[in-house]
């Protein structure tokens, strides 16, 4: 059976014009109609549409159904009737639709995106038993953006669906001609983009997205202001839903721009002016450090709600989540919040930046690509000194073959294992900042290495945090008995064994990773290489890079 056809009449074409013809030269005889409201669901960061998919919660005739299909498609992959729509997938009843959304959604919230609304009139054309041989629906509404203020509505064109009935494929053919030739034949457009189109919106789109399309040959003070200016909107963005417990992700979307914000500026020595670049560092710190106990602790609370034991101190991690949070907030109601978004807008670039790294070129400025060039280099210098002191010498003597070594029994250094991880972090978010210059993706088997690194790291750190927070929860609580603090004791020592472990995976893939170390800095430097205008410019970066990388 032929799908059902969507057509848009000629432009100024009225709900009067087109039942006139539908019920006067095309035969149609009306067949009801009613209000229609439809609301289209996504995560913020939109993953529903690049999926394919769309989420369209509707109310006709007086039922609310929750339906799932096929961008451009109108037929549900699962629908069910539900009044309201849940935050949490994992809440849905309905099987099918979890099914669906769960691997698409994760653990984002779904928040309404746009809303539709209107009336709907349905036609038919009868056959000599007074039966429908095609149905035809004409829907004139309006469509506004949920969340805005002041939430304005926004008159859509007329749509007319002509849907085909089984046994009468000939008749739906004639009917979708005829509609054609006296009303226009433009195609409507999937609903879901019409809607969003009308209010301004384009579907799809991650407003945390951090990347910045970067020129390799302009100025690297213009690629500082670029990524600076990205990141401030990212902060605005994000800022109303991390105020909420609906979408624990908003904090983290938060914290993560902080941090990238921050290893740019740090990034940006001699291309920032000194005092402006020490005022940011320090106002992009001191609010990434009121985020971190927060984001700890939605983490535990995650892990522990099912837990049979650590469950029973999951009231305790709520009381100090919502003390923590209480205090960010009330930090980013402050002028000093506000005044960080404005610098970030507007960072102020030295006076005669010449060169990058200490290394002068009058009269020639840095280039995006050569500044990234030296960057990169430096931060990965920076992560294998830190890492080569998480064991003794000896344990990564034989990283960069100078001879065999033999890992020794002793522990971990934990202070080099935090060091290690906030520059394997800030390499990681200067490799995202930079991301459109490694135009041949020769980058990516170090963006690879640095994931799996953070894993190792971050199951490190959950460890560490987590044996805190036993000890601090377990103190609050009165009248435990004497099995559940043994049972609280067992999990603690699993946890240091958790945290030991980590490290010894951080440690085989860093192995692996400075194996390929002179490699991994030729393909950084060649970042630099199309934006070298002068041969003294290459003699400047190779002349910077060799001062740092050892042999």
């Amino acid at each position: 059976m032929a799908d059902p056809v969507a057509l848009l009449p000629g432009e100024g074409v009225s709900l009067a014009d087109i039942e006139a013809v539908l019920l006067g030269p095309l035969a149609c005889h009306r067949s009801g109609g009613g209000s229609l409201e439809r609301t289209y669901y996504d995560t913020f960061d939109g993953r529903v549409f690049r999926a394919g998919m769309v989420v369209e919660h509707e109310r006709i005739d007086g039922r609310r159904w929750l339906r799932v299909r096929r961008l451009g498609e109108t037929a549900a992959l699962a629908q069910a009737a539900l009044p309201q729509v849940p935050a949490r997938v994992s809440a849905l009843a309905d099987r099918r639709l979890r099914e669906l959304l769960t691997p698409v959604v994760g653990e984002r919230a779904l928040v309404p995106v746009v809303a539709t609304e209107g009336e709907v009139v349905r036609f038919a054309p009868l056959d000599e038993f007074d039966k429908s041989t095609v149905r035809v629906s004409v829907v004139v509404g309006s469509a506004r953006a949920v969340g805005r203020s002041p939430s304005r509505k926004h008159l859509l064109e007329p749509v007319i669906t002509i849907a085909p009935v089984r046994g009468h494929g000939r008749a739906h053919r004639t009917l979708v001609r005829a509609v054609s030739e006296r009303l226009g034949q433009r195609p409507a457009a999937e609903p879901l983009r019409r809607a969003a189109g009308a209010v301004g919106l384009e579907p799809g789109i991650d407003p945390a997205d951090r990347s910045v399309g970067l020129d390799a040959g302009a100025p690297a003070a213009d690629a500082v202001t670029a990524l600076l200016t990205r990141h401030a909107a990212v902060l605005e963005a994000v800022l109303p839903g991390m105020r909420t417990r609906l979408d624990d992700e908003f904090l983290h979307d938060f914290r993560v721009t902080l941090r990238s914000a921050r290893a740019i500026v740090a990034a940006a020595d001699g291309i920032l002016g000194d005092e402006r670049r020490s005022e940011l560092a320090a106002s992009l710190q001191r609010f990434g450090t009121l985020t971190s106990p927060v984001r700890d602790l939605d983490v535990l609370r995650v892990r522990w709600v099912d837990d049979d034991v650590l469950c029973l101190l999951v009231p305790a991690l709520d009381a100090e989540r919502e003390v923590a949070h209480r205090v960010l907030c009330e930090a980013l109601d402050e002028p000093a919040f506000a005044a960080l978004l404005a610098a970030l807008r507007a960072p102020v670039p030295s006076a005669g930046v010449a060169g990058v790294g200490g290394v002068d070129e009058p009269g020639v400025p840095p280039s995006a690509a050569s500044w990234a060039a030296e960057v990169l280099s430096a931060e990965l210098d920076r992560l294998h000194r830190r890492a080569r002191r998480i064991r003794p010498a000896g344990a990564l003597q034989a990283d960069d073959g100078s001879g065999p070594g033999v890992r020794p029994a002793a522990s971990f250094d934990e202070t080099a294992v935090h060091d290690t991880r906030k520059a394997a972090k800030r390499l990681r978010y200067l490799l995202d900042a930079f991301g459109s210059l490694d135009r041949g993706g020769r980058l990516g088997s170090l963006r690879r290495a640095l994931r799996q690194m953070q894993a190792d790291l971050g199951e490190f750190q959950d460890a560490v945090v987590t044996i805190a927070a036993i000890e601090r929860a377990g103190a609050q609580l009165a009248g435990l008995t004497p099995e559940t603090l043994m049972e609280l004791g067992r999990r603690s020592e699993q946890h240091h064994h958790a945290a030991e472990l980590a490290v010894d995976h951080f440690v085989e893939h860093y192995r692996d990773l400075a194996r390929r170390r002179r490699h991994l800095a030729h393909r950084i430097e060649a970042l630099a290489a199309p934006s070298r205008p002068t041969p003294a410019s290459t003699v400047r970066t190779a002349a910077a890079h060799a001062g740092r990388v050892r042999p």
